[in-house]
């Protein structure tokens, strides 16, 4: 028997209904690239905010960056790697490469040379070219733009207020590869700012000995002329110092997440830092995974451990992994002497967590695809 016209256009108007309802429905996963100047991460959550997927790919784009302010082809092609990894990834999830917040910071940043027919030969790129090109037009990550210095440090503090159970106010310090940045907050007033020196430049510049050649090995004394070279080079912080005085100290970034998981605990001392700083700079870089890969106690790392942290071998990353820990750890070391503090809080959340948010704004003020507003298309570069 044949159903009735009535029958009929009810079945037909709940199928457009329904299908209504599901294009309506918001995207159920979120994910948010941080394209720094060591490394790539990744980090995917659903609507309720439960981490999905963080990963980290070290790729070590802001190599070499001072010679000519040009990404080098070595680093540039690693990173694409790590992107494509994260792309893939993302597309498990039912996520497009136009639907990823991608974020580039120093290297990228500092990247404004300005390019020459030969060094395009080189494979050397500046930053408008590798952003516009390699990222949005060949990858299709559309979304991708390159932050400024007071969005980084800003974006470092929303990522980090997210799990702060502290009240009152606080010194954020996020250290990067090539550069760090410091957040005051003291009541409704935020000072960000931020010093374009990272681990690269530390290991390059600092790490040396009298004839500029970097030191594989980093003895006391080392260390101790290390820490004078890095005083003069940063002597000071980027924020004014009254707006520093009493506030307790809290660390973000790839450096915390590591030292959590190193200490298993979520504050550390200086002299703790100091100790194992030491213990990493005596050996030498290709052996410093020995303890990067295991925590205080001597236990491994997990695999979850690792993977968060950049710690496993992956097509177009590094090979070892912890080289840089003796750098970032100075910087942090150097920080926590001038604002005169002798612990600090590690905090797991980082700007990828703000970003993943929904309905979370874009850093800068501009409004987020869960606004309903999306980003221009790639554009041509000359």
């Amino acid at each position: 028997m044949r159903p009735a016209p009535l029958v009929r256009l009810v079945t037909l108007a709940l199928l457009l209904v329904v299908g209504a309802a599901s294009a309506a429905k918001p995207a159920k996963y979120y994910a948010a690239i941080d394209l720094g100047s060591s490394s790539v991460k990744l980090l995917i959550r659903d609507q309720e905010g439960r981490v999905l997927v963080d990963d980290k790919i070290s790729t070590g784009l802001g190599k070499h960056l001072d010679e000519d302010l040009m990404l080098k082809r070595k680093y540039v092609d690693r990173t694409l790697q790590a992107l494509k990894a994260h792309i893939a990834t993302a597309a498990r999830h039912g996520i497009k490469p136009g639907d990823i917040d991608v974020v580039a910071t120093a290297a990228v940043r500092n990247a404004k040379g300005r390019l020459s027919a030969a060094q395009l030969a080189q494979g050397k790129l500046n930053r408008r070219r590798f952003i516009e090109i390699e990222v949005k037009q060949n990858l299709g990550l559309t979304r991708a733009r390159v932050l400024t210095e007071a969005q980084e440090a800003r974006l470092a503090y929303r990522g980090a207020k997210l799990s702060w159970k502290g009240k009152g106010g606080l010194l954020l310090i996020d250290v990067g590869g090539g550069s760090h940045q410091l957040v005051g907050k003291r009541g409704r007033r935020l000072v960000p700012g931020s010093t374009q020196i990272g681990s690269n430049q530390v290991t390059e510049k600092v790490f040396v000995d009298e004839k500029n050649n970097v030191l594989p090995l980093l003895g006391k004394r080392e260390l101790a002329s290390a820490d004078e070279r890095l005083r003069a080079l940063v002597p000071a912080l980027p924020i004014p110092v009254p707006d520093t005085v009493g506030l307790p100290g809290v660390l973000t970034g790839s450096i915390a997440k590591f030292l959590i998981r190193h200490f298993r605990a979520h504050e550390v001392t200086r002299a703790q830092l100091e100790e194992l700083r030491g213990a990493l700079a005596a050996l030498p870089p290709e052996r410093r995974q020995e303890i990067a890969l295991r925590d205080a106690l001597g236990h491994a790392l997990t695999g979850c451990e690792s993977a968060c942290l950049g710690f496993t071998e992956r097509k177009g990353g590094e090979r070892k992994f912890g080289k840089s820990l003796p750098s970032k750890l100075s910087l942090v070391l150097n920080v926590m002497s001038l604002a005169n503090l002798r612990a600090v809080t590690l905090n797991e959340t980082d700007g990828r967590y703000w970003l993943t948010r929904a309905n979370a704004p874009l850093p800068g003020g501009g409004r987020s695809r869960r606004q309903g507003k999306t980003s221009a298309g790639p554009r041509r570069v000359r």
